[in-house]
């Protein structure tokens, strides 16, 4: 619709350039295929849609940028890109991506605590606590001490254990093989209410 007409205006009058319409029609994209979980934070929002569409593929900048600005955040410029810090939530390899896992993340004792008063993106809170029932779970209650949304942070668990992860995403492949991220999540899922509601160890 938008190239039928000579020029598009926002409601103040101000012209609508095709790169703003572009980036607002993938947002509506990107919060159609999110469903309830669009209602968790940019970054947890970035890591659900390229779960679900790359699993832990490398991909081009350019396409993993497209979903960036679809979801509001900063692929790789500003302080606060996903390629940055040690609590990268993106590995980059010259002008490839891939998502980084618990596995790579977890285990910082920053990752998932809030920032003065913002609080941490779900990813980073779900990362840290996945590595802490593996290897710290004397640990897991005063993280969650500080995570106001239990029930956005098991959705967001939800969503990142679904069948979409396959290591290599192969439209039409019989066999669906779990990650160890998947894997991690399905103990996680399956302790939910003595470990996160309760507060109790394993």
């Amino acid at each position: 619709p938008y190239t039928r007409y000579e020029r598009v205006e926002l409601p103040n009058g101000d012209p609508l350039s095709a790169s703003t319409y572009l980036d607002a029609v993938q947002r509506e994209v990107a919060r159609a295929l999110l469903g309830e979980s669009a209602r968790t934070d940019p970054k947890t929002q970035y890591a659900i849609l390229w779960r679900s569409y790359y699993g832990q593929a490398w991909v081009d900048f350019d396409e993993a940028n497209t979903l960036a600005r679809a979801c509001g955040v900063e692929l790789d410029s500003g302080l606060q890109a996903l390629t940055r810090g040690k609590a990268a939530l993106i590995a980059k390899d010259k002008a490839k991506m891939r998502l980084r896992g618990h596995d790579e993340r977890g285990h910082l004792p920053e990752l998932g605590l809030p920032d003065g008063a913002q609080p941490a993106p779900l990813i980073d809170v779900l990362h840290r606590l996945l590595w802490l029932m593996d290897n710290d779970q004397g640990k897991i209650s005063d993280l969650l001490a500080t995570m106001p949304d239990k029930y956005l942070l098991r959705l967001t668990a939800q969503a990142l254990g679904g069948k979409a992860l396959a290591a290599e995403p192969t439209p039409g492949a019989v066999r669906d093989e779990r990650t160890d991220e998947q894997r991690a999540i399905d103990s996680l899922l399956a302790a939910w209410r003595r470990v996160v509601e309760e507060g109790k160890l394993l």
